[in-house]
């Protein structure tokens, strides 16, 4: 009895986790959205994986890289016209900003998501440093900034409307 139990709830787990049962969407109307994002960075000189908590609205913007481990390794904040990052660890402040990507160009790349990734086609602009890719075609959508020296991906896993 036990062992036909634990089959079907064990049935139950596996068909509630399958890509079938999962189905992206971006809140169309949201004036504030929270997203959870895997988040890949890699250059000449490091790579990292590792996730991201967004939340933004129209006047504020909030992201917190974390590594695999859920510790937070900085926190990238704009009110108004003042962008803040906060980093635990100077050696990957550092590291992020060999990149060369603008954080005020990314996070304008960010808000203008819920734009691209609602079309359902892949749309790639060319800005003056990077090529910037949003990607809805996919079971989860991303939005990729490339470089010559290196690239920048968040694959959204999960966005929500305040």
């Amino acid at each position: 009895m036990k062992k036909n139990l634990f089959l079907i709830l064990l049935s139950l787990l596996s068909f509630s986790c399958s890509s079938a049962a999962y189905r992206f969407s971006w809140p169309e109307t949201a004036q504030t959205v929270r997203a959870y994002c895997e988040l890949d960075i890699s250059s000449r000189l490091f790579s990292f994986s590792g996730y991201a908590t967004l939340r933004m609205d129209p006047s504020q913007f909030y992201a917190e890289i974390l590594d695999s481990f859920s510790t937070t390794l900085m926190i990238l904040k704009k009110e108004g016209d003042k962008t803040t990052l906060v980093s635990a660890d100077e050696m990957i402040s550092e590291a992020f900003g060999t990149l060369l990507f603008p954080f005020e160009d990314v996070i304008e790349d960010i808000r203008k998501a819920q734009f691209y990734l609602t079309k359902g086609e892949r749309v790639s602009l060319d800005k003056k440093y990077y090529r910037v890719t949003y990607d809805p075609t996919k079971r989860k959508p991303s939005i990729c900034w490339n470089r010559e020296d290196g690239s920048m991906c968040i694959t959204f896993l999960d966005v929500q409307k305040i």
